[in-house]
């Protein structure tokens, strides 16, 4: 993940530790549901050295989520004191102590919700410290179907889900504060989920999906529910549709 930070904050991808065929994909806006071995995928594969990588990164902050399971990583990555301005998700999937693949959400100016000043000054007020090893802490599993069950609640307001408070969701740059993470989820609109990482050590959980276009929602889950929420969505605003 160091060596992903450095080579875009210089804009070459050689300094990566690419395995031989390694992938890069970010997202396509205008992406319909394409069908790939029986999933569904909305990512689009573009040649390294093309894409974000034309452009040298200044990095405000950043912080990750590593997933030994899954020998992946997931790290939110805010660029908003320089132009163009960013908020990215960067997937890492590691094979053999090389990078396989690097899947970005990618979410810009006209994004839904879009303002990288307020999401680097909210981001780095939270705290997303190391959980102690206590019988409470969630399990891999247990982060996975917390995780899930957020978007079940999408379709069903009964569906159990750890809501507690405070809890605050950052949603592109909206803050809703510490009041609660269940305002504002809109009603009938179906959300499936399409992978996730998960980091027992920090309570952490990201799943992946399409949401109007890529998306990740990122969970931070204490021993008594939900803490935060991240969400990025690499939708333009002005494509949005209200569920009818």
């Amino acid at each position: 993940m160091n060596n992903y930070l450095t080579a875009i904050a210089a804009g070459d991808y050689t300094k990566l530790p690419l395995a031989t065929g390694a992938k890069y994909y970010e997202n396509d806006h205008d992406a319909k549901q394409k069908y790939s071995g029986g999933k569904m995928t909305y990512d689009k594969e573009v040649a390294f050295g093309e894409g974000l990588w034309k452009t040298p990164l200044k990095v405000d902050f950043h912080r990750n989520l590593i997933d030994v399971d899954s020998c992946a990583t997931f790290t939110e990555i805010i660029v908003a004191n320089s132009e163009p301005q960013y908020v990215l998700g960067a997937r890492l999937d590691v094979k053999d102590d090389k990078i396989s693949k690097v899947t970005l959400v990618v979410t810009q100016k006209g994004d839904w919700g879009f303002n990288a000043k307020n999401y680097l000054n909210y981001s780095t007020k939270e705290d997303w410290s190391v959980l102690p090893a206590t019988p409470d802490r969630r399990s891999r599993t247990q982060l996975q179907a917390d995780g899930y069950a957020y978007f079940k609640y999408f379709t069903d307001k009964t569906a159990p889900a750890p809501w507690a408070k405070p809890c605050a969701r950052l949603e592109g740059g909206a803050y809703t504060g510490d009041g609660g993470c269940n305002v504002g989820i809109p009603d009938g609109t179906s959300i499936t989920p399409l992978s996730y990482l998960a980091d027992v050590d920090y309570g952490m959980v990201v799943v992946f999906m399409y949401f109007g276009g890529a998306d990740s929602h990122w969970f931070r889950i204490l021993p008594a529910g939900y803490r935060y929420i991240h969400t990025l969505t690499a939708m333009k605003q002005s494509d949005y549709q209200a569920p009818k």
